[in-house]
């Protein structure tokens, strides 16, 4: 999050330079005749010179001030940043027929932004809804000027930062929408601004460059219904190697955008590529070193670029060298405590490749502590069980530390029992993951002191969820201990799957930790602990670090003896969705090699296992990315349904009952945190629901209706669009549901007036995992 404003931030700042106003004629100005000399026009040439240079006067302040503040950024004196913004906003209009730009809009936008990071830094309750409402007075206050090239371009880019705030904000929907609809104005750059001409070239082609990449990227990783649609709306298509290409470019040619193009760039090969399961090559990692050295040296003690760097030596495998550039960085992380809690966490996650589960366990406490310190709950939940599941492996692998560990398992549970009885209902899923380890180890912990203990809450299961599903297996046969958790199961599945930091180990340190796995394994089995679901989840994560020990022939082998496991397990084994993930892996091999057709067969079998399994969400990404790579069609984020020719078609979605949820630091809610699980399940719709929906040729009516139980109310009628309006259109809504409100939403496509053609609609009702049914 606060790597990304910024990007924006300075993008949008620079779109006010595209174009100056043609001079104003001067009415004032009087030519007399004697013989061929005209005059008074010296007079006229005077006075347009002294315009001209009031002009270039007020952008070279512009630009001192743009500059300066980046300068200050980047040098981490970020409160004197945002003061240099809030002086362009609040500046004073220019006069008409000046010449001179009204900039207020930019920086106005440009304040939302970086206050917003700024707040985010801080864990300053509210900063989004904050942020969201002042991007859209600024967006208001740009389309209420003349119409140019600039004022296209501030309204483009507010429109992009509102859809990702709404994203930050869960509001997938609504945030696409406004993403999608803001290349109607972000064009310009393409058409104007890469190839401007002129003293603001420098500006105006930066901005183009970094603005132009990074919607290249973004819309690369758009699901496939979604990128679709986008194309055919912007005339754009996702181009993941041209994005990064002008990220390239921005930072070569060295115009004001440049070191965010770099730090785009950067984390896109140390990050995302991570995260997709590829490796960087080695002339962009050459490329990555050069961009991080020369900021060094221009941004000396720089946390974003220390970040990076600390990052590079990591995906190097130099652990030892990545925690010391952390800690060299400590110093400047009390301006913003979520730079420090980065900080703390990457901590944890270096100590966990060297398998130090001690160290581990103390950084991800002390990460735990600084959203304690701030007053915010979120987070609290997860870190503490990052921080619980390390101290407990000590209490086993490290004897020295185990009196310790000992003692910081039970302040950890203190700690989980007070937030599970705090009044929050809408925890994330990072701390639903948290409370969940806490439930499922309630029996070790009552075993490491009988005065200690967890308050049992009510177990539901979260579809769709990438978190860890630690529900109890069946027992092994002639066992009595099958459902005792496995502690370093349950860390290498968040080393391999989460934190993805076994990236980072060498392959001695690999095969070092797969032994360990596997002792325990045999351990388990004799003591009749072991169950065929762990058996699976261990494999399928030898499979991952087989391919990153670049041992592909173990990885395959162990994949297909792990399939021929699935036969033998539970519902609530197969539920985790060990095999799916599998199969991912295998495809991931295939496309590697080259056999694109067994990929695409490989990813069949996967798509027939649906989404309704744990690491549905966290496989996605990577089949987006994946599915591109081999040309395969892995459609999941858009439902269809055909309309026929003079027909309804209704999708009714259930609202069991809403909330009035108070932000992370309030108490007022309509339920206790006690329950945390998924809403739909247990009776309880979201705060939000949503749907967006398109025709896909011709024209159908729609209308979206609220039918409560109470029949004494009357039905809602939250929104319609005639079928004029249909075609060519993407829509979007929404209901809020009121506390105590129960009943249904009808979403209804009006095909009546239609006696010979039927009608495709593609549509998404978000959160995903809500129950809806289909009605002719």
């Amino acid at each position: 999050q606060f790597r990304f404003y910024p990007v924006l931030f300075y993008t949008c700042n620079t779109v006010h330079t595209i174009c100056f106003e043609k001079m104003p004629e001067n009415t004032d100005s009087r030519q007399k005749s004697n013989g061929n000399a005209v005059v008074g026009s010296n007079d006229v040439e005077v006075k347009m010179k002294i315009h001209e240079s009031d002009v270039m006067r007020q952008w070279e302040i512009d630009m001192k001030k743009l500059r300066h503040s980046q300068d200050l950024m980047f040098l981490n004196n970020f409160d004197e940043a945002e003061e240099e913004m809030r002086q362009g906003m609040e500046g004073e209009k220019p006069k008409k027929g000046s010449g001179i730009r009204d900039v207020r809009p930019t920086f106005g936008m440009l304040y939302s932004l970086l206050s917003a990071a700024k707040g985010i830094g801080s864990l300053t309750n509210d900063q989004l809804v904050q942020c969201h409402e002042r991007l859209i007075k600024a967006e208001r206050l740009a389309s209420s000027g003349e119409d140019w090239v600039g004022k296209h371009g501030i309204r483009g880019l507010c429109l992009i930062s509102m859809g990702l705030v709404e994203l930050l904000q869960h509001s997938y929907v609504r945030g696409i929408y406004n993403i999608m609809r803001s290349w109607k104005y972000i064009r310009i750059l393409r058409d104007e601004g890469l190839n401007y001409e002129g003293k603001e070239r420098e500006i105006i082609r930066s901005a183009a460059l970094l603005a132009i990449g990074m919607f290249y990227l973004l819309y690369s990783f758009l699901p496939p219904t979604t990128s679709k649609f986008a194309s055919w709306l912007s005339g754009f298509e996702g181009d993941r190697e041209k994005g990064l290409e002008y990220m390239y470019t921005c930072w070569k040619e060295g115009g004001i955008c440049a070191p965010w193009g770099a730090l785009n760039y950067i984390s896109f090969h140390i990050d995302t590529k991570t995260f997709i399961g590829e490796r960087m090559t080695d002339e962009e990692h050459a490329t990555v070193v050069k961009m991080i050295s020369m900021y060094n040296t221009k941004y000396p003690g720089s946390v974003l670029f220390a970040i990076s760097e600390s990052g590079l030596y990591a995906t190097d495998r130099n652990i030892e060298k990545a925690r010391e550039l952390n800690e060299l960085a400590e110093p400047e992380l009390n301006k913003l405590p979520v730079l420090k809690w980065v900080m703390c966490y990457k901590r944890g996650v270096f100590y966990w490749t060297d398998c130090d589960w001690f160290d581990a366990g103390v950084a991800f406490e002390e990460s735990m502590n600084i959203y304690i310190e701030a007053k915010r709950r979120s987070m609290v939940p997860f870190m503490a069980a990052y921080s619980f599941l390390s101290f407990l492996e000590a209490m086993k692998s490290q004897p020295e530390h185990a009196d310790a560990a000992k003692e910081k398992c039970k302040a950890l549970v203190r700690i989980a029992n007070s937030y599970s009885s705090m009044h929050k209902k809408d925890w994330g899923r990072q701390d639903i993951f948290g409370f969940k380890i806490f439930n499922r180890y309630s029996e070790k912990i009552s075993s490491i002191d009988s005065e200690v203990s967890f308050s049992q809450r009510k177990s539901t299961r979260l579809p769709g969820t990438s978190l860890l599903k630690l529900g109890r297996g069946k027992k092994a046969k002639g066992g009595t201990g099958a459902n005792t958790p496995w502690v370093l199961l349950h860390l290498l599945e968040c080393m391999v799957l989460q934190v993805r930091c076994t990236w980072f180990m060498t392959p001695v340190a690999l095969e070092a930790l797969r032994k360990k796995v596997l002792d325990e394994m045999q351990e388990r089995q004799q003591q009749g602990m072991l169950t065929k679901g762990d058996s699976l989840r261990a494999e399928m994560c030898f499979v991952e670090m087989y391919t990153q020990m670049d041992k592909v022939s173990d990885a395959l082998a162990t994949a297909n003896k792990a399939l021929q496991m699935e036969s033998d397990l539970t519902n609530t084994e197969k539920s985790f969705g060990a095999i799916p993930m599998i199969l991912y892996y295998i495809a991931k091999i295939q496309q590697e090699r080259g056999n694109l057709v067994e990929a695409k067969e490989t990813l069949k079998k996967l798509k027939k296992y649906g989404t309704k399994y744990e690491l549905a969400d966290l496989i996605y990404l990577k089949l987006i990315v994946l599915s591109q790579q081999i040309g395969f069609d892995f459609e999941r984020d858009y439902e269809h349904i055909n309309v026929a020719a003079g027909y309804k078609k209704v999708v009714i979605i259930a609202v069991e009952k809403g909330s009035n949820t108070e932000d992370d630091t309030g108490t007022e809610t309509t339920e206790s945190s006690a329950d945390v699980g998924d809403d739909n399940e247990k009776g309880n719709s979201p705060a939000v629901i949503e749907w967006a929906w398109f025709v896909e040729k011709h024209t159908v009516g729609f209308r979206a209706e609220f039918h409560p139980s109470d029949t004494s109310k009357s039905t809602v009628i939250i929104q319609t669009t005639s079928k004029a309006e249909t075609e060519g259109k993407f829509h979007i809504g929404e209901f809020r549901p009121e506390a105590e409100t129960r009943g249904k939403i009808h979403l209804v496509w009006d095909n009546t007036f239609s006696r010979l053609r039927s009608k495709d609609i593609q549509y998404r009702v978000s959160p995903a995992h809500l129950k809806t049914e289909v009605l002719t």
